[in-house]
């Protein structure tokens, strides 16, 4: 009995660490999935008033072709305006991209983190069902197993903020 209670210890801080560490990445990926949905929007809006810009910009160059120096002019004014529209387009739309596998990451990362959880509730079930019957082998055994389940934990952390650097 004196080796189980500092498993049990260590198993209910794991608990409640990876606990809330699950419940701050569903926010966090929520906070995501709003902002990409937000993203997305922005964009739709900016190359929809790009093209309205285009369209006015060819509405005015019909309009001022009187004299072949306005219309190349003009013509030189318009491309310039259309690339830079387009980039800007292009930036936006790379920008959602780059949101979208953020977000696919860290849903990754919860799934991880869901399965490192289930791996901590059954050594903990199993632990508490066997504590009384085990030897002290056994009970060495199982708090090494926890020290591992640990420092997977840990790894698992530091590898995946890796990724958000």
């Amino acid at each position: 009995s004196f080796g189980t209670l500092p498993v049990q210890h260590f198993i209910a801080e794991m608990e409640r660490i990876l606990s809330a560490e699950l419940q701050d990445r569903r926010e966090f990926n929520a906070s995501l999935v709003a902002s990409l949905g937000e993203l997305r929007d922005t964009s739709s809006h900016l190359c929809g008033w790009n093209k309205a810009l285009l369209s006015e910009l060819q509405r005015k160059k019909n309009q001022l072709s009187d004299t072949e120096k306005r219309v190349q002019d003009r013509r030189a004014a318009e491309g310039c305006r259309k690339v830079k529209a387009n980039i800007v387009c292009l930036v936006t739309w790379s920008r959602v991209a780059r949101a979208a596998k953020v977000v696919q990451a860290v849903r990754e990362d919860m799934a991880r983190l869901q399965e490192q959880w289930n791996d901590a509730v059954t050594l903990c079930y199993y632990v508490a069902t066997r504590a009384g019957q085990a030897s002290e082998q056994t009970r060495r055994r199982w708090e090494e197993q926890t020290v591992d389940l640990g420092f997977l934990y840990l790894r698992s952390l530091r590898d995946n903020y890796m990724i958000f650097v």
